[in-house]
């Protein structure tokens, strides 16, 4: 009896001090890697167990406060699954690092390039754009790719040793961030960023893409004649020859037309009454926008 009362208080602590060590976890994510370690090693010593075995044991009831929780806001079981996964692939106490982007980096490295080189901001970035490398600049500027790829190191990494002598970073891992910052500034400091293709940010109108499908031509050459005054329906009339009415381009735009719906009524965009009203409107109007035409804009004084 003596020895099932020892056994069930000694469960009983047991419990009790993983469910502390379990609040006491979340407030460990943000110090320090080292700080986490000691902390870790010393709860598993006290409980008599592997760290290992506390690992899982405190995922365990990461896992079933997650449960509970999920079972009162509603989520989804893709949802709960999704978060377990992530629960079980976390590594205790690993530190929780804001990774920067990589369109963050190269900002960062165009702004100490601005600094170690003497130039304006728009400079480089101009040349950039033009096809220069960071280097061909850095020479342009009278400066030698090595000692420009060495400033950058050390700018990058001015702040490792005083992480490491705060205890917030260890002696192994600020040397393999010094090793990934000289292997990016490399990579970066010959790297030719091409140019991209002027593209406009107005996208054809889906009607605009139904009406040129039907017609066999490409959205751009149908927005080309349209500004040339034609309509919709006179470019038909001229194609039928290859099949082409004014009328099928009508129950083209429809049908065209009722498949939007249909999607935003599956997706839940729309209920099905607002739907069909939509669709009795468009169909009435098909007409009018078959049939209009849009007057050439006249050209600006000057242009050629």
């Amino acid at each position: 009896m003596k020895h099932w009362k020892s056994s069930a208080l000694a469960l009983f602590a047991t419990a009790s001090l993983i469910a502390t060590v379990g609040s006491v976890y979340a407030k460990t994510t943000n110090s320090p890697a080292p700080h986490r370690a000691n902390f870790w090693g010393t709860v598993a010593s006290q409980l008599h167990i592997s760290p290992a075995t506390l690992t899982q044991a405190i995922k365990q009831a990461e896992i079933s406060q997650m449960t509970r929780n999920a079972a009162a806001h509603h989520l989804s079981t893709q949802a709960i699954s999704q978060r377990t996964h992530r629960i079980e692939q976390a590594r205790l106490g690993a530190p929780r690092i804001q990774r920067s982007t990589g369109k963050a980096i190269r900002r960062r490295i165009v702004h100490l390039s601005v600094q170690i080189l003497h130039l304006k901001p728009n400079q480089v970035v101009h040349s950039l754009r033009s096809g220069q490398t960071l280097g061909q600049i850095a020479q342009s500027a009278n400066v030698s790719a090595a000692a420009f790829q060495s400033d950058l190191v050390a700018q990058l990494g001015a702040n490792l040793q005083a992480r490491v002598q705060a205890g917030k970073m260890s002696s192994a891992a600020a040397s393999r961030r010094e090793t990934a910052i000289t292997r990016v500034v490399g990579h970066l400091i010959n790297r030719q960023f091409s140019k991209k293709p002027h593209t406009s940010h107005h996208r054809a109108p889906w009607w605009r893409k139904a009406a040129a499908q039907y017609l066999g031509i490409s959205p751009s050459t149908l927005r080309n004649d349209l500004r040339q005054g034609q309509s919709l329906s006179a470019l038909a009339t001229s194609m039928a020859a290859q099949g082409k009415s004014t009328a099928g381009l009508e129950s083209t735009l429809e049908a065209a037309f009722t498949a939007r719906m249909q999607k935003a009524v599956d997706h839940h965009h729309l209920s099905a009454s607002r739907a069909h009203r939509l669709e009795t409107h468009w169909n009435t109007h098909v007409g009018t926008l078959v049939n209009q035409t849009h007057q050439p804009k006249p050209k600006t004084p000057g242009a050629q």
